[in-house]
């Protein structure tokens, strides 16, 4: 694609998620039409020393994902002061993502190719990076090279699991979002900006078309899977029929499961034409899918590898050996500091209050178009 091309696509997007609380060092997530440089790419130009691209030349990718890049996401979560905070919080990511990746291995249809680009496998071509806000805002990070790359690409639903994944291991955190109903409201209206999308150019490729419908039906099936979670344990009806409302914390974690097995169902065919059989299961608390007898069969080689480019546990500095020597001193403590999760967990809630944003964006919202969820 040529570089004005490249530029065009990062000056569209939408707000994905506003902030809920007063610690965001970016308080918006923004979700942007991202052009994927192709695997390697960028530690072959350093490697061979090319130099800076003419305005006029064209630049390879590989399909696009609609979505956020890892630097955002990460900014989004730091803020709350603890040690180690950036260590921890890429090492949470890669951990939230674990189990769509992985299923990703197991499913088939037109759709996977286009969600496996956005399991953080690929980074955003350099000549789009500069337009896209999120990048230029001042608190954008940056992160070094053995922790991962901030214009790494994260599919919109992988990055609202994620982060209210790692929000929701904070007590008071889990509560606001169990009482709201934040997690499905806040997937709806993704729903909705990625149904409304904007192409800043007359003509947007055919595979970036597919590339978006992969991405709002992944959407589509998490926010059914989380309603249907939600009213089924917060709000029981008749109440008299259960024996005992889930806490907070448990029902959290049970919605986000529910939503992450839903938007990448290991073991579906997953397109346009099995969309709607899946999610007639999920509202009707079927399983939506039935994993391989043997995991070894019907598993088609993946186009990009997910989370090439998160690294794994040993490269995120988890307490082994060989990576701290590598890594000096300074990083070695700060790791040791950043592996208690207890230490996110336990904040007094003053550090991190309910914003106003918290409030209005989500409380009490409706659905939008007259859909019904149940």
């Amino acid at each position: 694609m040529a570089k004005s091309e490249c530029e065009a696509a990062g000056g569209e997007g939408a707000l994905l998620l506003k902030g809920f609380f007063d610690y965001h060092k970016q308080a918006e997530l923004g979700v942007r039409r991202l052009l994927l440089a192709p695997p390697g790419e960028d530690r072959k130009r350093k490697a061979v020393g090319a130099a800076p691209r003419a305005r006029t030349e064209s630049h390879s990718t590989v399909g696009a994902t609609f979505g956020c890049v890892l630097g955002n996401i990460t900014a989004y979560l730091e803020g709350r002061g603890l040690p180690g905070e950036r260590a921890y919080v890429l090492r949470s990511i890669r951990t939230h993502l674990l189990p769509a990746a992985e299923a990703l291995r197991y499913m088939r249809g037109s759709d996977v190719p286009h969600l496996a680009r956005g399991m953080a496998s690929c980074r955003v071509v350099h000549a789009e990076r500069a337009s896209i806000r999120e990048v230029s805002a001042p608190n954008f990070p940056k992160i070094d090279f053995k922790y991962g790359n901030s214009c790494t690409a994260v599919g919109a639903t992988a990055a609202l699991l994620v982060v209210f994944g790692v929000m929701s291991t904070v007590p008071d955190h889990s509560a606001h979002f169990w009482r709201e109903g934040s997690l499905w409201k806040a997937l709806r209206c993704a729903e909705e900006a990625l149904g409304s999308w904007r192409p800043a150019t007359v003509c947007m490729p055919e595979a970036h078309w597919q590339a978006l419908g992969a991405e709002r039906r992944a959407m589509r099936r998490a926010c059914l899977a989380a309603y249907v979670t939600w009213k089924r344990l917060a709000n029981p009806d008749p109440p008299e029929t259960t024996t005992a409302r889930v806490g907070a914390a448990e029902g959290m974690q049970l919605l986000l499961q529910a939503a992450q097995r839903a938007a990448y169902p290991s073991g579906a065919i997953v397109n346009e034409y099995t969309h709607a059989e899946l999610c007639s299961r999920i509202q009707n608390e079927q399983e939506v899918w039935q994993v391989p007898s043997t995991k070894t069969e019907s598993v088609a080689p993946m186009v990009v590898l997910p989370l090439a480019e998160i690294p794994d546990s040993m490269a995120l500095v988890t307490g082994g050996g060989p990576s701290k020597r590598h890594l000096g001193r300074a990083h070695a403590d700060d790791d040791k500091n950043s592996c208690a999760s207890s230490s996110w967990k336990t904040l007094s809630s003053n550090q991190s209050g309910y914003s106003h944003i918290s409030q209005d964006s989500l409380s009490g919202l409706g659905l939008a178009n007259g859909l019904a969820l149940d």
